[in-house]
């Protein structure tokens, strides 16, 4: 199990904190984001949408970049067996198209009534796009939204409209996403930009980083990387419940203001900071 660590922002009209926490890298997203970063086509052009009377191309608004956040730090704890080198992502240089299908539930909980859990519906986002060598030694990859459907029918609608958006990743050699920015089309709904950028937050945080010692096969490393999200629970409440998993070696539960469970093994926690929430955030997407 990886580390991780939480950090929780003290809001002061609602009771929201902001909280940080570490996660684990998974192997899968290593062909995913090779394969992302190798991808090359065309716009597809949704009816309805504004296109550009010169070119005929869809109208893309000015491009927004959104921090992915601190770089993940990286522990080495066994360099594996011999014939070890140093892992790094290259450009594969072909083209190819990805599909990344998401889905979840959420459970919202509220003194004196029924808890309620909202699920969210399988939905997929296709993509297409191209990647070429940056500066010292990154790569950029940018793919194109050709298609994003959802099983649920208003969903899809709304979806529909994402067609075209553009999507820009900017990682180093070892895997770590230096840049995210999206250039949503005119016509896109306010459901389609959210739903791009909270999967592209999904692929960034999803990336795998090799650790900057040379490694073999059998080797193992630790990657620590933050993510947020607000909570409605009191600092008294994250207080008893950080010292009641730290206290009994178990899991550190919080929930938040959407109903969500986050669950961090004790054991992996790094450190715990309360504050107020943060405002103004860059970006698309926004809770639903």
């Amino acid at each position: 199990m990886y580390p991780r660590s939480a950090r929780v922002h003290h809001a002061t009209r609602r009771p929201r904190r902001r909280v940080r926490a570490r996660i684990p890298a998974a192997a899968l997203a290593v062909t995913l984001v090779a394969t992302l970063s190798a991808c090359s086509g065309d716009d597809e052009q949704s009816a309805g949408e504004p296109t550009d009377a010169t070119t005929g191309e869809e109208v893309l608004e000015p491009a927004v970049t959104v921090d992915p956040g601190p770089a993940p730090t990286v522990r080495l704890l066994e360099a594996g067996g011999d014939q070890r080198r140093v892992l790094a992502y290259a450009p594969p240089g072909a083209p190819a198209v990805v599909d990344v299908t998401r889905s979840g539930s959420a459970r919202t909980t509220v003194s004196g009534a029924q808890p309620r859990t909202d699920e969210t519906p399988e939905q997929t986002l296709t993509v297409e796009g191209s990647s070429e060598p940056d500066v010292d030694g990154a790569q950029r990859a940018t793919v194109t939204v050709t298609d994003f459907t959802s099983r649920d029918e208003l969903r899809a609608t709304q979806f529909a409209t994402a067609v075209g958006f553009t999507v820009t990743w900017t990682r180093s050699a070892d895997g770590v996403v230096r840049r995210v920015a999206l250039e949503a089309p005119s016509g896109a709904t306010d459901a389609a930009r959210a739903g791009v950028e909270i999967t592209a937050d999904a692929v960034s945080t999803a990336t795998v980083t090799w650790p900057g010692e040379a490694i073999g096969v059998g080797a193992r490393w630790d990657v620590a990387r933050e993510v947020s999200f607000e909570s409605k629970q009191t600092v008294e409440e994250v207080r008893n419940a950080v010292t009641e998993a730290l206290s009994s070696g178990g899991v550190l539960s919080l929930e938040d203001d959407r109903g969500r469970t986050v669950l961090v093994p004790a054991g992996a926690l790094g450190y715990l900071e309360v504050g107020p929430s943060e405002k103004g955030r860059v970006g698309f997407g926004s809770p639903a």
